[in-house]
């Protein structure tokens, strides 16, 4: 609707800078609510992560265990074990060499404990070839 002659135009009470201003204020609660949402999401992300991790090295201490007590005696004797150092066995593999493989890390901490064949001793190296 277009004003009539008696009326006057009025100029906004705002000016080019407030319209700036208030772009600012609304562009950066966008921006913390963007942010809060991404951090929250990464946190959760993060834990679960950390409890799957928890969880996978939880089953391979098992998995080493049962099959280490599911040899028998003289076997277990063969390799310089006794049934009683299993635990002790099973917790040294999965000490430290956090960045190597599990198998690697308990070749490496086993072939430590029971002072192993060169063959062991060289696969925990990294060499997959037969050692004679």
């Amino acid at each position: 609707m277009a004003p009539s002659a008696n009326q006057q135009i009025t100029q906004p009470d705002f000016t080019v800078e407030d319209y700036v201003e208030k772009a600012r204020v609304l562009r950066a609660l966008a921006m913390r609510r963007l942010f809060t949402r991404a951090a929250v999401l990464n946190a959760v992300v993060s834990m679960m992560t950390g409890w799957v991790a928890g969880l996978a090295a939880v089953w391979r201490r098992a998995a080493l265990r049962r099959e280490l007590e599911a040899l028998d005696d003289r076997l277990l004797a063969d390799i310089g074990l006794r049934r009683d150092q299993i635990p002790d066995v099973v917790n040294a593999a999965f000490r430290g060499h956090a960045d190597a493989s599990p198998t690697v890390a308990g070749e490496i901490h086993l072939a430590a404990l029971v002072g192993g064949s060169r063959t062991t001793q060289a696969k925990a190296a990294g060499d997959d070839r037969l050692v004679a």
